[in-house]
């Protein structure tokens, strides 16, 4: 979810309505029915269109504006990450290729998770990199701290741990016994951060609906 808590900072201030009871589920309680089963894009609408129909551009512009102030930071760590390899020159390069690469040029301006889950998965190599060339606790920290904001942003960053893992038996190969200190940090600090992006409630499993209220909902 943290990529959408940070979509919904600028939309703070708008007076914005809530949808109204869904005319086609039983409303059983007074929380939006499309939201209890994970209907988003239905709730979404319904949000936007229904219950906010002259606010809606407003409110798509201003979460789309949060977006590109991500790829302008991920634009920034591509070019430190390119130019601690290959100088300025390759740092300028590799910024040039990632302003024209057609992929950010598509998401870098919607409101969706990509751009978000980037920024934080290259933030989490470069920061890995620096933590066992330093092996000092604050890059572990902030390895960590990067980790946890990936995994908080999209489910495919889900693969990070897996490479961190085997960077750490590759120190381990190398005999780089200073690094693997810093582990517990790392460990600690993601977890804390994945636990914080989901208010400290069991950031690993979805919080789950009640049987019966759930099949109270579904129709049929």
């Amino acid at each position: 979810p943290l990529a959408r808590l940070w979509m919904a900072l600028p939309l703070l201030e708008l007076p914005m309505a809530r949808p109204s009871a869904d005319p086609f589920i039983p409303a059983v309680e007074t929380r939006p029915s499309r939201w209890m089963i994970g209907n988003a894009f239905d709730y979404g609408h319904r949000f936007l269109y229904g219950a906010n129909p002259l606010r809606a551009d407003l409110i798509i512009l201003r979460a789309r504006l949060a977006v590109v102030v991500l790829g302008v930071a991920l634009g920034w760590l591509v070019y430190v990450g390119a130019r601690s390899l290959g100088g300025p020159p390759g740092g300028l390069l590799a910024l040039f290729l990632y302003a024209l690469c057609p992929g950010f040029v598509a998401h870098g301006a919607l409101a969706t998770t990509d751009v978000a889950a980037s920024l934080a998965i290259v933030g989490t190599l470069l920061a890995a990199e620096r933590f066992r060339v330093t092996a000092s606790r604050g890059w572990a920290a902030a390895t960590g701290a990067a980790l946890g904001a990936a995994l908080a942003t999209k489910h495919t960053a889900v693969i990070l741990p897996l490479a961190l893992l085997l960077a750490w038996f590759w120190c381990r190969w190398e005999g780089a016994a200073a690094s693997r200190r810093g582990w517990p940090i790392l460990i600690g600090t993601a977890w804390l951060v994945l636990c914080a992006a989901y208010g400290f409630r069991e950031p690993i499993l979805r919080h789950a609906v009640d049987g019966a209220e759930l099949a109270a909902l579904v129709p049929g």
